[in-house]
């Protein structure tokens, strides 16, 4: 019985690494303007929930109107992995015309500013359990693959948004900032 368990973990194993290679298929690089943002920044402790924060800042800029323009955005500036709080900013892209009151609702201050222009590696995770973490390690393992390095602050962007708390049906884009990794020749490395 223990072999027949050792061929199971070994066929599982090879199954997520085959699984792994389609991921990395699917990332895809591609070139963003500079954008008008309208958000709120928040940093938050490793115990505290970014639930609140997010229906905060939903509801301070759809006004319950879920089906307006402009893609909601939540860019990571430490997202807690060597450190011990999580600082996100999270809020809506806009078009240069469009027009939104800066007002405080529920305590949410909202900045107008605009995020920068990037080549991003992007990632549309297909599945809800760990979706966020597949896509992160099938843009590290292009990353890699492909001589790039990453390039500034993540950015998780809703293609569809939850409905409401709890909700975990909805689509995000993936985005991380990458460079072409600049290699430096000399007669040692040959």
């Amino acid at each position: 019985m223990g072999e027949l368990q050792r061929i199971r973990t070994i066929e599982s194993r090879l199954q997520q690494i085959q699984d792994r290679d389609n991921l990395v298929r699917d990332v895809i690089v591609k070139e963003l303007p500079q954008q008008r943002f309208v958000s709120a920044r928040q940093v938050l402790s490793q115990t505290d929930s970014p639930d609140d924060f997010f229906w905060s800042v939903i509801n301070a800029l759809t006004k319950g109107e879920r089906t307006s323009n402009g893609q909601m955005t939540i860019v990571f500036h430490e997202d807690g992995i060597d450190s011990d709080y999580i600082d996100m900013e999270f809020g809506k892209s806009l078009d240069r015309s469009s027009r939104l009151s800066l007002t405080t609702n529920n305590g949410i201050t909202l900045v107008d500013k605009f995020l920068p222009s990037a080549t991003m590696a992007t990632f549309v995770p297909q599945t809800k359990n760990c979706a966020k973490l597949l896509g992160y390690n099938a843009i590290a393992s292009w990353v890699e693959a492909n001589h790039y390095d990453l390039a500034g602050a993540v950015r998780l962007v809703f293609l569809e948004l939850p409905k409401q708390p709890g909700d975990d049906d909805y689509v995000m884009e993936i985005q991380f900032p990458v460079r072409k990794r600049e290699v430096e020749l000399n007669l040692r490395s040959l």
